[in-house]
């Protein structure tokens, strides 16, 4: 199997026909053909069934696609390290985060880095914690931002911040918006949003509320904090985030926020890559990262008091 069955088989899985494939890939339809029939060929396996000139994907196709998929994503992963390798110069810097972090809280740090480093170069790595810690532990990032504990081999953790994390946010309008402090008991029957089980800051919510005795009534689940954020700005229901998601939507609606009690701490941790010295580039954006939090800090606060 080489490099171009492999993108005939995925472009012609995606696009659903030998035509598109083509005309995706700028080649011939029978040089598309080919391809498809070389790959059956060394592989042993029936991918599509020819049913009246149309190709249909059996069950084997479609469990081929993932693992193509993700060689396919390794050789492009390889390419994107070998164009970092090649900046060698003083202005590359290489940042990964969690996106509750990387929608608001990042991009204010970076411009007013940018504002006195005109002439550095910032690539910005916004994904999973395993994917930051993943980059930071094989030197593709020079710096990481996580919310959760982190011991892996080739990674240095330091505490960044640790806030009252916990923030309640309440649709404009709704009633809960009198009181100073939103309670756990307080939320008890109310639509709920809740963040997704892939997120450590979930646990932590799930406890508080257990703790307290209190069931809620989950109507959404989102994997993403900044989507719950918009849910309840669209009256959906209630939710628990955390300050830099806050932050990051206060501008877009007139949602209420609250802090919430029990008090659930909110912890980001700093990576490094272990071993390998930071330039000075790097501990440059480190104060612009310092000077934001704080800024942040701040702007959360008055939220939180805002309409009381």
């Amino acid at each position: 199997m080489n490099l171009r069955q492999m993108e005939a088989f995925k472009t012609l899985m995606l696009s659903g026909s030998v035509t598109s494939a083509g005309e995706l890939l700028r080649l011939s339809q029978p040089t598309i053909s080919k391809l498809i029939a070389q790959l059956e060929s060394q592989t042993n396996l029936s991918l599509f069934e020819r049913r009246r000139r149309r190709l249909i994907p059996t069950r084997e196709a479609y469990t081929l696609l993932k693992n193509v998929e993700r060689a396919l994503d390794a050789i492009d992963e390889v390419g994107r390290s070998a164009t970092e390798l090649a900046r060698t110069h003083a202005g590359a810097l290489r940042v990964a985060c969690i996106p509750s972090i990387g929608t608001g809280f990042l991009p204010k740090a970076v411009a007013s880095f940018l504002r006195t480093n005109p002439d550095a170069s910032p690539t910005l790595y916004v994904r999973t914690a395993n994917y930051v810690i993943e980059r930071v532990s094989g030197v593709r990032a020079d710096i990481g931002l996580v919310s959760e504990e982190v011991d892996q081999p080739g990674v240095e953790s330091r505490l960044f911040h640790d806030l009252p994390g916990a923030v309640c946010i309440l649709p404009p309008g709704h009633p809960l918006g009198r009181k100073m402090a939103i309670e756990a008991a307080d939320l008890e029957g109310e639509a709920f949003i809740s963040v997704g089980r892939d997120n450590p800051f979930r646990f932590l919510i799930d406890r508080a509320f257990v703790d307290s005795g209190v069931k809620r009534r989950v109507v959404v689940e989102s994997s993403h904090l900044s989507t719950a954020y918009g849910l309840v700005a669209e009256g959906v229901g209630v939710s628990v985030v955390d300050p830099y998601t806050v932050f990051s939507n206060s501008r877009q609606s007139s949602v209420i926020v609250r802090p919430f009690v029990p008090e659930i701490r909110f912890v980001v941790n700093l990576l490094k890559p272990t071993n390998n010295p930071a330039p000075r580039i790097v501990e440059e954006f480190l104060k612009h990262l310092e000077l934001e939090h704080a800024k942040m800090a701040k702007s959360v606060k008055t939220l939180m008091s805002r309409g009381l």
